[in-house]
C-alpha cells in the first residue's frame, strides 16, 4: 500500500524528534509501530543524515552497535565560538549605537562566556580597543525589546507612555526595527488608523490590554510597506510625534 506524502513526513519528523530528545531508536520497533518496511526506515535515516549534512550541523546520526539502535552523536556538545567570531559580533554590538552602554557590556560578557576559559582574558583585552559609547546616550534597553517582541508574538494591544509627556498612545505593535543609530517600534496606531514609527528611546513604559488585536490584511500590508521603505528613507519622513506635541494655550484676547 502506497504511503501518502503527509504520512511519510509525519513519520520522518517523529523519528527526528525522538532522536533529538536523546532517544535510541530501534529499527524493528519503529517499523512495527508505524507499519513500514525496513527499507523505508533506512530511507528515513538517510533523509535525516542528509538534512544534518546540508545544514552543517555538528550532530551525527550513528548506529550504536552496543545498543543495536540509532542515536544522535554530539547531542550534548556545546558549539564553540572562536575569538574572531566573538570579536566581530562584539564590534557590531558596540558600533550599532542602538543599545544602552550597560546593555552592550552585558551582551559582550555573554559572548565572552561562549569562549573557552583560556581564551576569555585574551578576547577581553582585544575588545578594549573597541570605542565605547558616550555615557550620555540613552538608547533602547534589551528588556524593553524583549517585552515588545513578546507582545508582538501574542498580538497584544498596548498603551505606550513616553518620556517627558503625559500623553499615551494605544497601538498594536508589529515589529522592532533598527535604522541608522536608532531603534523603532513599528505599530498600528488605533486612534489615527495608520502605521507609525515610535523611537524606542522615547518610550518610558507600556501597558498590555487583556484582549488581543488581530491586524487585518490591509493593516498588515500597510505596516509591511512602512518597514520596507524604512531602509530607503529617512526615519523622520515616517515618524509621527503626536505624543510630543503640547496643546497650544488658548488666548482669549485674540
Amino acid at each position: 500500500m502506497a504511503i501518502s506524502k503527509q504520512a511519510k513526513a509525519t513519520r520522518v519528523l517523529t523519528l527526528y524528534q525522538r532522536l533529538m530528545n536523546g532517544e535510541t531508536v530501534y529499527k524493528s520497533t519503529f517499523c512495527m509501530e508505524f507499519e513500514v518496511e525496513p527499507r523505508t526506515f533506512d530511507r528515513y535515516i538517510e533523509n535525516i543524515r542528509m538534512f544534518l549534512s546540508e545544514s552543517f550541523s555538528w550532530l551525527e546520526l550513528i548506529y550504536d552497535k552496543k545498543s543495536k539502535g540509532y542515536r544522535l552523536k554530539n547531542l550534548t556538545l556545546k558549539p564553540e565560538m572562536g575569538l574572531g567570531g566573538c570579536f566581530i559580533l562584539a564590534k557590531l554590538l558596540l558600533s550599532s549605537r542602538t543599545l544602552r552602554t550597560d546593555d552592550q557590556a552585558a551582551l559582550v560578557e555573554i559572548l565572552l562566556s561562549q569562549l573557552r576559559p583560556e581564551m576569555r582574558d585574551r578576547a577581553r583585552s582585544v575588545l578594549l580597543h573597541t570605542p565605547e559609547l558616550p555615557s550620555c546616550l540613552t538608547k533602547a534597553s534589551v528588556k524593553l525589546v524583549e517585552d515588545l517582541l513578546y507582545s508582538i508574538d501574542c498580538s497584544h494591544r498596548i498603551t505606550l507612555y513616553f518620556n517627558g509627556t503625559q500623553r499615551s498612545i494605544e497601538c498594536v505593535p508589529y515589529s522592532v526595527e533598527f535604522h541608522g543609530q536608532a531603534a523603532y517600534l513599528v505599530a498600528w496606531d488605533l486612534a489615527s488608523g495608520r502605521a507609525i514609527l515610535y523611537p524606542l528611546d522615547d518610550i518610558q513604559s507600556y501597558v498590555t490590554a487583556r484582549e488581543p488585536y488581530l491586524l487585518s490584511f490591509r493593516e498588515r500590508e500597510t505596516l509591511q510597506l512602512l518597514v520596507a521603505n524604512l531602509c530607503n528613507q529617512e526615519p523622520d519622513h515616517y515618524q509621527t510625534y503626536i505624543y510630543r506635541k503640547e496643546e497650544q494655550p488658548k488666548n482669549d484676547d485674540i
